[in-house]
């Protein structure tokens, strides 16, 4: 695995480096997690889905299996939270539809409230080595392990 995100990069950025940094590679899949910093300035989750959606067409057109994720949540009450569980809701919608492979990771680390568990995080919203740890741990329980098992 290559980590190619860029701390503080929108799904646009995400866009241009697509297709210069991973494509290039030529890897057989890419998991597109992104969007958060987007609705932190202001984008609707519409656009930051239509960013997405052009994230994973361009993977598939150059025959990479985009793998998705949901946004993390939050620690803290506020509108942000509302941005992200309408974005998160058009991603799952998009890949139920599209047949993309989805890890929820808002799911794996929310509580009922939708809030981010705290121990998953040092400021509210970074994750910090627990909060990593737990992602590596979803994303191989709900896509890699089944990808896996799909080869052998």
């Amino acid at each position: 695995f290559v980590n190619l995100g860029v701390n503080g990069d929108d799904t646009r950025g995400m866009i241009e480096r697509m297709m210069t940094d991973v494509a290039p590679r030529e890897p057989d899949y890419v998991i597109v997690w992104g969007g958060i910093n987007d609705l932190l300035i202001g984008r609707a989750p519409i656009h930051v889905m239509e960013s997405l959606e052009q994230m994973y067409l361009t993977a598939r057109e150059q025959s990479i299996e985009p793998i998705a994720c949901t946004l993390t949540s939050v620690t803290y009450q506020g509108v942000i939270i509302s941005r992200i569980m309408e974005l998160n809701g058009l991603i799952r919608h998009h890949c139920a539809e599209n047949r993309i492979r989805l890890a929820d990771l808002f799911k794996a680390m929310s509580n009922e409230s939708g809030l981010l568990l705290e121990e998953y995080s040092s400021d509210g919203l970074h994750l910090n080595n627990n909060g990593n740890k737990r992602i590596a741990d979803t994303v191989y329980s709900e896509v890699i392990k089944f990808i896996l098992l799909n080869v052998r």
